[in-house]
């Protein structure tokens, strides 16, 4: 079997076989037809394969790792002689005169070949194996043990690179005009015989003007970001030189010269290749879902040995009073299974997945833009934790409430017990979010303090309106969900048509009618001045009512956008749709606990997630900017609320299908996480400063904020496993 390592191809090579043609034993090449028998340049030569086998072929991709560049001279010798596997295909490659002979074996069978010796070896080969640290040099020829060749190239690679530039086996400038460049930065050097100004603005600021960047007496680099497409333009004394859009990647070098512009429009020129930065994201999900792989396999072996163990010793046959033997039923054939209305598996595994993937972004999220909240407009993976953690509560509430009120527990105090509940909530909210503040910036809304409200809301609302029994009414089964919880959605939908209704028809004073923009240089572009109509109404009413020193005061878009007043993302009247949320999470346990049917449950979960999706995606005109109400995490709009819901109902049917029906998964370690959902969240955002689960990083990248944040995802996840060990179960 021909070794298989493929890197390249020449025409060379082509040529070399059609030069030579098939070698027969003891054949010489030209230069050493006349040599003597003793000769120390005689080389006795094994037949080739057939010219255009298969192995041939093998051969010359083989050979064409060699023949990359033309810096060796001849007479030349590498050797690596340290290891010696007697099975493994080697190569000998042996420089004399004009000519390089290789050598391949193969199980102790050799084929030898003749390459003129302007085809030599590449800078890194000498890099990977080098003569003056060989423990043995052999001047006849070079044996190269393919394994160890790679193993070697492998530490020399990893020599050369430093933990910093692991997204990019290709690019290792990490400077800038003498600056280092950090992650989501890129260098561009403008050639330029005279004074220009660079002027640019970031696809991502909707409609905005572009800004100075820099002032470049010369020639000069600027570092500019990579998180969005760059929208440019170069001016002088005179006007506009040339402008353009372009996509800048992590880390990559890029020249402009101005000298060749023959045009308006003007592209860089890329130096040198940017990182691939998602690689260590590929890499952590390689290597988590290679561990929990193989810990199930290990678990699952385990599991059916000792269970054939323990079977074949004490319940694979018993005596009767009689002496002769029976086999045991089980329980799966003696009793016949009827539904159970326990709390669901996959319930606990969906909040533990929210809580994980909360911390895991609330942390930094690697530093990746996808792991951060939309800048305005849009949905990012950190924008669905929050709704996601909330459909989860709708689904306990209901759980919880139906069971008390089956044991004849009073409504006013199911109610009671829900409005302590809010306010434990909320005041825990208040004080996890007054670090370093005092009485007069205190930041009144937030994370817990708008879970509280929603809680209290949908929570009155089943109190007052649950049914402890279901309509068993013949042929009312196909609307049973929706019958058991009418007046729950009617309530819902009039808080929300609220919402919408002051949001399109009141305007905020100085702003547009139905404005829900970041305000800023938002539509600056179009000579539009919105500068302190930031999230219109809903932003207009935070600040009036709590004051802008009790709002949050860095928001995603403020840096975007130069805004000037501030806008809080739990605000008031986010609350009102955010319900809609609730309700969906709270809808989704009528269903299982009206319908008995997995089959029933699943087409009702999943059908009601491509309603409210289909609805959502309606409202914004499926467009990240268009439509009525677009997508926005920031004010809670309506079609936000709808697209997360139609997910959140969606992994909750496949969930349930995986873990609860077929039993292939059981959820851990993000069901124990689950368990303790709210404990975990809490801790982590009481220690998320402090070591080990945060540590100071200097110029640090991708791959060092992914493995530091993923580090302190895995430890809260930890502390869930041993809270579910020891039995504790913390609850308010």
């Amino acid at each position: 079997m021909a070794p298989k390592l493929r890197l390249g191809n020449t025409a060379e090579l082509e040529e070399f076989f059609e030069y030579v043609g098939p070698l027969s034993r003891n054949r010489r090449p030209p230069s050493q037809a006349r040599a003597k028998k003793d000769d120390p340049e005689r080389t006795s030569l094994a037949v080739e394969p057939p010219p255009g086998s298969d192995l041939q072929k093998e051969f010359i991709k083989i050979i064409n790792k060699f023949a990359l560049s033309s810096s060796s001279e001849p007479d030349s010798y590498i050797t690596d002689n340290s290891h010696d596997y007697d099975n493994t295909p080697s190569m000998a490659l042996h420089f004399k005169g004009p000519y390089a002979i290789l050598i391949v074996e193969i199980e102790r069978k050799q084929w030898h070949y003749f390459i003129r010796s302007q085809s030599s070896l590449p800078e890194w080969f000498y890099e990977a194996h080098d003569t003056r640290e060989s423990p043995i040099l052999l001047p006849e020829e070079v044996k190269i043990q393919l394994f160890n060749s790679l193993w070697r190239l492998l530490h020399y690679i990893l020599g050369k690179m430093s933990f910093g530039s692991f997204e990019n086996v290709g690019s290792f400038i990490r400077d800038c005009n003498g600056t280092k460049l950090r992650f989501d930065q890129a260098c561009l050097q403008i050639i330029t015989p005279q004074e220009v100004s660079f002027w640019s603005q970031y696809e991502e600021c909707e409609g905005c003007i572009l800004l100075e960047t820099a002032k470049i007496p010369e020639t000069r680099a600027i570092i500019l970001g990579t998180g969005s497409p760059l929208r440019y333009a170069v001016r002088n004394g005179n006007g506009e030189i040339c402008h353009g859009t372009y996509q800048f990647g992590e880390y990559g070098q890029y020249s402009l010269n101005l000298t060749e512009v023959a045009t308006d429009v003007c592209t860089p020129r890329m130096t040198a290749e940017p990182d691939a930065a998602f690689l260590p994201i590929l890499t952590a999900v390689v290597i988590l879902l290679s561990m929990a792989t193989l810990w199930y396999v290990i678990k699952g072996i385990g599991k059916r040995v000792v269970a054939g163990r323990l079977y074949a010793r004490y319940f694979a046959r018993e005596d009767n009073e009689l002496g002769s033997e029976t086999r045991v039923l089980t329980a799966e054939a003696s009793v016949p299974r009827s539904p159970t209305r326990s709390r669901l598996r996959s319930l606990d595994i969906f909040r533990g997945f929210a809580i994980a993937l909360m911390i895991f972004v609330n942390a930094g999220g690697g530093g990746y833009g996808i792991f951060s909240h939309s800048v305005w407009n849009g949905l990012t993976v950190a924008d669905v934790v929050f709704p996601w953690f909330a459909f989860a509560m709708g689904e306990a509430l209901v759980l919880s409430l139906n069971a008390r009120l089956r044991t004849s527990l009073p409504r006013i105090n199911a109610l009671q017990q829900v409005a302590t509940r809010s306010l434990m909530l909320s005041m825990i909210g208040i004080v996890l979010g007054s670090s370093n503040a005092s009485w007069l910036d205190v930041r009144l809304p937030g994370v817990l303090q708008r879970l509280a409200a929603m809680y209290l809301i949908v929570g009155a609302l089943e109190c007052a309106f649950m049914r402890t029994s279901q309509d068993i009414t013949p042929g009312r089964s196909l609307f049973r969900d929706i019958s058991a919880g009418w007046q729950q959605w009617l309530a819902t939908l009039l808080l929300v048509s609220i919402q919408v209704c002051i949001t399109l028809l009141v305007p905020a004073p100085g702003c547009p009618r139905g404005y829900m923009g970041p305000g800023g240089l938002h539509l600056s572009a179009h000579n539009v001045t919105l500068q302190n109509c930031t999230a219109g109404i809903a932003g207009y009413i935070d600040r009036l009512v709590l004051g802008p020193s009790h709002l949050y005061q860095r928001g995603t878009f403020h840096k975007m956008y130069h805004t000037t007043v501030p806008h809080d993302p739990e605000g008031i009247l986010g609350i009102l749709s955010g319900v809609l949320v609730v309700q969906a999470g709270a809808h989704a346990t009528r269903i299982m606990l009206a319908y008995n049917h997995a089959r029933a449950r699943i087409m009702r979960w999943v059908f009601w997630s491509i309603i409210f999706g289909v609805s959502g995606g309606a409202l914004c005109m499926f467009s990240k900017n268009g439509g009525p109400i677009p997508v926005n995490k920031n004010l809670w709009s309506v079609s936000y609320c709808l697209v997360t819901s139609s997910l959140a109902l969606g992994i909750q049917a496949v969930l349930y299908f995986i873990v609860d029906l077929k039993t292939k998964w059981g959820g851990r370690p993000l069901y124990y996480a689950g368990q303790n959902a709210l404990f975990l969240y809490i801790g982590s955002e009481l220690l998320k400063r402090n070591f080990p689960l945060h540590w100071a990083l200097t110029a640090p990248t991708h791959a060092q904020l992914l493995a530091a944040h993923a580090a302190s995802m895995l430890i809260w996840l930890a502390v869930g496993v041993a809270l579910h060990r020891k039995r504790i179960f913390i609850t308010l």
